[in-house]
C-alpha cells in the first residue's frame, strides 16, 4: 500500500516534474529497508578524501579559482551521449550482490580505453575480478567505494582483465554472503589488459558546469548517488526528493543541455528492466540524487 501511494503521489504531483514516471517494478514488492539492503549500500560519500594524482584537467580545475566559475564553458556541446559513439558496453545486472562500485568503476575503464584506444567495438572487462580481489577495504559483494577501489588498482598496478577470462560466478548475482575467493589465472600472451593510471575523486558540488565539460572532452565518469527514489522509476527526468546521502554508484554516460529540462544520462547496473533501458536521466543542476558529490575521472592504458 505505501509502495502504491507513493508512486498514485509521485505520478500526480508537479513537483516531481512533468516528464518522470513512476510506477510498480520488479523492486516494487521490497520494503525501503529491503531495497537498501539487497540492492543499496551503506553511506559512501568521501567526496574530498582522496585528492591525489590528478590528471591535468583536474588539477587545473582545483587550482585556477578563476576558471570554476558556475558557467558554461567555452565549445562545450549541447548534448553527448557516448553510447551513441559506440563506446558503452551492455548494460550488467548486478543482482543481489553489492557490486555497484565495481560495476561503475568497471563501466568507465571499459568506457574510457574503447575510447582512448579507437577499439571496433565496446571493451567488457572483469566486475567478478574486483568482487573477488579488490582490496583496500572494499568487501566483495558486501559493498565497497568507487574511490576505494581506483586507489587499488592504481596503487597496485592492477591488470584488469577481460570479461571473458574471469566471467562473473553465479553466487555473485544471487547472494551477497559468498566467501571471496580471488583466483588466479594465467592470460595467454597476447591478451592484453585495463590499467589505471591516474584518478581523482572530487565533490563537484556547485560546479556542475565543470562536470559536463570533462564528459565532453574526456570522457564517461564514474559517480555515487542517492538510489532509494528508484525503487519505483520507470523513465524521465527525476529532479526532486532524491538528495539523501549516497548509496549507489553509477556511470555517467552523457548529457543533455537542452531546454527546457537538462540532465544527465546514467547507466545503472540493475538490468536493462530498470528505467530507461538500464539507464536513468537525473536533473542537471542542483545536485539532484547527490550525484555531483563524489565524481570519479580516470585515466587508463590498454596493454
Amino acid at each position: 500500500m505505501a509502495t502504491l501511494s507513493f508512486i498514485n503521489e509521485a505520478n500526480s504531483a508537479k513537483r516531481y516534474g512533468e516528464t518522470v514516471r513512476f510506477g510498480l517494478t520488479k523492486f516494487s514488492d521490497l520494503t525501503d529497508d529491503e531495497f537498501k539492503n539487497k540492492y543499496l549500500l551503506d553511506d559512501k560519500t568521501t567526496a574530498g578524501k582522496y585528492r591525489m594524482d590528478p590528471i591535468d584537467l583536474i588539477q587545473k580545475l582545483i587550482n585556477d579559482k578563476e576558471y570554476l566559475k558556475y558557467e558554461l564553458p567555452k565549445n562545450l556541446p549541447l548534448k553527448i551521449d557516448w553510447r551513441e559513439k559506440g563506446v558503452i558496453s551492455d548494460v550488467r545486472n548486478q543482482g543481489h550482490c553489492g557490486s555497484c562500485y565495481a560495476q561503475s568503476v568497471i563501466g568507465t575503464i571499459e568506457s574510457l580505453i574503447t575510447l582512448n584506444y579507437n577499439l571496433s567495438k565496446p571493451l567488457e572487462l572483469s566486475v567478478q575480478q574486483m568482487i573477488d580481489c579488490g582490496g583496500n577495504f572494499n568487501r566483495g559483494c558486501l559493498g565497497g567505494d568507487t574511490c576505494d577501489l581506483l586507489k587499488w588498482l592504481k596503487t597496485e598496478k592492477i591488470q584488469i582483465f577481460p570479461r571473458k577470462f574471469y566471467p562473473e560466478s553465479e553466487i555473485s548475482s544471487t547472494s551477497n554472503n559468498e566467501i571471496r575467493k580471488c583466483k588466479n589465472i594465467t592470460l595467454p600472451d597476447y591478451v592484453k589488459t585495463g590499467k589505471v593510471l591516474q584518478y581523482t575523486c572530487l565533490d563537484f558540488t556547485g560546479y556542475e558546469y565543470e562536470i559536463i565539460n570533462i564528459l565532453a572532452h574526456k570522457g564517461p565518469l564514474a559517480a555515487s548517488v542517492n538510489g532509494l527514489l528508484w525503487k519505483n522509476y520507470l523513465g524521465g527526468i527525476i529532479k526532486y526528493h532524491c538528495n539523501g546521502p549516497s548509496n549507489h554508484a553509477i556511470e555517467i554516460v552523457g548529457y543533455d543541455l537542452s531546454p527546457p529540462d537538462p540532465y544527465y544520462i546514467v547507466r545503472n547496473s540493475w538490468g536493462i528492466e530498470f528505467g530507461n533501458s538500464g539507464y536513468a536521466k537525473i536533473a542537471f543542476g542542483q545536485n539532484v540524487c547527490n550525484i555531483a558529490s563524489e565524481i570519479s575521472t580516470v585515466e587508463v592504458e590498454w596493454s
